[in-house]
């Protein structure tokens, strides 16, 4: 499963890095053709958000499966921050 999701997330920096240059490694989402005579000539736009999207779903589920999935963490209350913050302070002085 650590395989897994270190397969999946080294995917997930391949797209992001290929949006990030304005090409795409996973399949067309919209294409077309044009003809000019005899040639018929084809574009496409890659499909970067659904690859990235399975990518993650893929490296969430490979985590959750190990136990290592996200939580979320606790929210402080404002008077506990405000202490935090002035004990933080007056201990660098």
């Amino acid at each position: 499963m650590i395989e897994l999701a270190q397969l999946a997330r080294g995917c997930t920096m391949l797209v992001l890095a290929q949006a990030a240059q304005g090409s795409g490694i996973a399949g067309g989402r919209r294409s077309g053709s044009t003809r000019d005579g005899d040639v018929v000539r084809r574009a496409s736009d890659p499909d970067l958000a659904a690859a990235l999207a399975r990518f993650m779903a893929v490296e969430a589920g490979a985590l959750k499966a190990i136990g290592l999935d996200r939580r979320a963490k606790p929210v402080q209350g404002l008077y506990e921050y405000a202490a935090a913050k002035a004990a933080a302070k007056r201990s660098n002085t």
